[in-house]
């Protein structure tokens, strides 16, 4: 199942110029007359030069604007065509009364969605920026709370097996206490998905000041941690209704942003990544029944 043009929208449009964030806002707050606008029309509705609005779309992998407009009546048209309004199989909604087999699809539809939209989030030279990051530090320290504890925990394995010294700080006395003693040889790793968690951003702040290198993992680019960090790595946003449930989506977005970067710390550091690994699994081999 292809990604929902108005989804793709919502993950891309933290990462345009203001330009492009223009038309891409009068988008996703007018989709129906966006279907039948001219580019002309748009163009000065955004207050953008018409080449904007063919840049707008390229970037989110459409040859035309015309192609782009076909692509998303088609989406409106079967939203329109519910059969029934009063329980929209939305795919982030689950629904009472929805069947073991309709969930189960809902579930899987939302993990696929998350990570097609982080693909769409993810910049070659920020990746490289964060890997060089990694490289550079003593001591990773990943610093987090609640849920994302699960991809925390999950960095702090794959990068202590990579041979890099790895710290979780989980528990807010300890995170204020590890920023106070923070030095220059230190990368401090914000993880929160609102990216408002207020020991995090204390951390970072204090860790920032003493001369530590901040990275920040978030899903908002308007949120306080992107404005402390040096760099932020952005994750799908999950909008979603009241009515639904805590989704994991977001953390399934963490953890693979992890994984690549574990991957391609791992490629740059290819010797010393598999002296390590051969090391690490040697000595939990001993550990195994």
């Amino acid at each position: 199942m292809k990604q929902s043009v108005l989804s793709l929208l919502v993950a891309r449009q933290p990462t345009f110029n203001p330009a492009l964030q223009r038309v891409c806002t009068y988008i996703i707050e007018n989709p129906e007359i966006a279907k039948t606008i001219t580019t002309k029309k748009l163009a000065q509705e955004c207050d953008v030069a018409e080449s904007s609005i063919t840049r707008f779309v390229q970037e989110i992998g459409f040859e035309k604007f015309s192609q782009f407009k076909i692509s998303l009546a088609e989406e409106l048209s079967q939203q329109n065509n519910s059969e029934d309004t009063t329980n929209e199989v939305l795919y982030d909604d689950i629904s009472h009364d929805d069947s073991t087999e309709m969930t189960i699809k809902k579930v899987i539809y939302q993990n696929i969605q998350r990570i097609k939209e982080l693909e769409s989030l993810i910049q070659i030279s920020q990746i490289e920026e964060a890997v060089a990051l990694i490289k550079k530090a003593k001591t990773l320290n990943f610093v987090c709370t609640g849920a994302s504890n699960v991809a925390a925990n999950e960095a702090t394995l794959r990068f202590s097996r990579a041979g890099k010294k790895c710290i979780l700080w989980n528990d807010t006395s300890m995170q204020t206490i590890s920023a106070a003693t923070a030095t220059a040889d230190d990368l401090f790793i914000g993880i929160s998905d609102s990216g408002k968690t207020a020991s995090v951003l204390d951390c970072l702040k204090v860790a920032k000041k003493k001369g530590a290198a901040t990275l920040a993992i978030t899903s908002s680019s308007k949120s306080p941690i992107h404005s402390i960090a040096e760099l932020t790595l952005l994750t799908p946003t999950h909008s979603s209704s009241s009515r639904s449930w805590e989704s994991t989506t977001s953390k399934t977005s963490q953890i693979l942003l992890i994984d690549i970067l574990y991957v391609c710390y791992g490629l740059a550091n290819f010797d010393s990544t598999i002296d390590s690994l051969e090391a690490t699994h040697k000595a939990l081999k001993y550990t195994r029944r």
